[in-house]
């Protein structure tokens, strides 16, 4: 049922013509009479005041009604653009995936089976070759090439063609503690410290993928400690649950996100890396909406000292009920 509209108009009248009765009372008690050629007049000359502001309140009540309904209607409106502008949003995503989809497809099948054909051949000529012959190290350097395209056309793959998510209520610290399992020896490699703050209880569970939120962190960790150029080496992780919803926080003490890559790090083949892919951060972006939540990048909220570097918030609700994907 829709919301009852105050009728200011036959408020403003209605006032007007109380207005009108008090003068008259007022003046029939001081004593004050009008009259015309012998006649009172007083009542013919308040009605005739009373009617007037009658008219006066209804139109002001008229003009207060106008100005609400187009201040209403703004809103609509505005509300109605920013509905078109996200609908369009997602047109130009859907164009975009499905144009990846295509290219994806086409380039897995004319350029994996040379790939692979090309890599069988070097690894048999580096088994004959000496190590230390620039034979070795140049089949190496094949073999190493072709696995970096075959992760890109996975993640092409992967990309224009998102898993269906396996709901099911598991252990969100299990999630966590597997994808910091899984990054420590990245972490090991660089020499890095980790920062734990993970506020749960061990009976906190999650209506979720496990094994593609697990990957999600995971990635994070990986891109953190990636992005590490000097000391401090910290990564940190931070996790609780506020309102509802589950938060998660990777970050690091690196040089952090310019303000005007924010917006555009989860756009498919954005990437500040010589050898990345750009998929990365979208994929994980594409699998926090899946859950209907969100992946964000936040400002002065790094691993460094007063909250120098780059920090990437994860949210999901906490379904209590599986929602079909």
């Amino acid at each position: 049922m829709g919301q009852k509209t105050i009728r200011w108009d036959w408020i403003g009248a209605g006032v007007g013509l109380l207005i009108g009765a008090m003068d008259y009372f007022i003046l029939r008690l001081v004593g004050v009479v009008m009259t015309l050629g012998g006649h009172d007049m007083s009542a013919l000359v308040v009605g005739f005041f009373a009617l007037t502001f009658a008219a006066l309140g209804f139109v002001n009540g008229r003009l207060m009604m106008a100005r609400t309904r187009a201040k209403d209607d703004a809103e609509t409106i505005a509300e109605q653009l920013e509905a078109l502008e996200r609908s369009q949003q997602e047109l130009v995503q859907a164009e975009k995936l499905a144009a990846i989809g295509r290219l994806a497809a086409g380039v897995a099948h004319e350029v994996r089976n040379p790939l692979g054909v090309i890599r069988a051949s070097a690894s048999l000529i580096q088994e004959d070759a000496e190590e230390a012959s620039d034979d070795h190290r140049a089949c190496t350097f094949i073999v190493e090439e072709i696995d970096r395209l075959e992760a890109m056309i996975s993640a092409l793959l992967k990309f224009s063609r998102p898993e269906r998510l396996d709901r099911r209520f598991c252990q969100t610290l299990d999630c966590l503690e597997r994808a910091l399992v899984l990054a420590q020896p990245a972490l090991d490699e660089r020499g890095a410290v980790l920062e734990r703050d993970l506020r749960l209880d061990k009976a906190h569970a999650l209506m979720a993928d496990a094994d593609l939120l697990s990957q999600v962190v995971y990635g994070l960790l990986v891109n953190a400690v990636e992005a590490l150029d000097g000391p401090p080496l910290t990564v940190a992780v931070r996790a609780w649950s506020d309102a509802g919803v589950l938060c998660v926080e990777v970050a690091d003490s690196g040089p952090g996100i310019d303000a005007k890559d924010a917006q555009v790090i989860f756009e498919p083949f954005f990437t500040t890396k010589a050898r990345g892919t750009g998929l990365g951060l979208a994929i994980a972006a594409q699998i926090a909406e899946a859950h209907g939540g969100t992946l964000s990048a936040l400002q002065a909220k790094g691993a460094g000292p007063a909250g120098q570097g780059a920090c990437l918030r994860l949210m999901i609700p906490e379904q209590e009920e599986p929602v079909s994907s």
